[in-house]
């Protein structure tokens, strides 16, 4: 059976229903791609239930250039 659930996706807020369980799944339904390193709470492998509210904060892309080469990475680091 559906449930509501609240989804905060660096800020933008989502409001919506889902028989799912597991916040990676309901991610993963509602086509949420994540980066490793985008932080998310309750955690991907939490159980919920109705009413829960999962937030998304959101990694930088950041390109680092060195001797020539550049490299691009994620990082939910506010300095560098």
């Amino acid at each position: 059976r559906a449930h509501p659930i609240t989804i905060i996706d660096n800020g933008i807020t989502y409001e919506t229903y889902t028989a799912f369980h597991v916040v990676k799944d309901v991610l993963t339904q509602l086509r949420f791609e994540l980066f490793d390193e985008d932080l998310v709470t309750p955690s991907v492998d939490a159980v919920i239930d109705a009413h829960t509210k999962i937030i998304i904060v959101r990694s930088q892309a950041i390109h680092i250039a060195k001797d020539g080469a550049v490299t691009n990475v994620h990082t939910n680091a506010s300095t560098v």
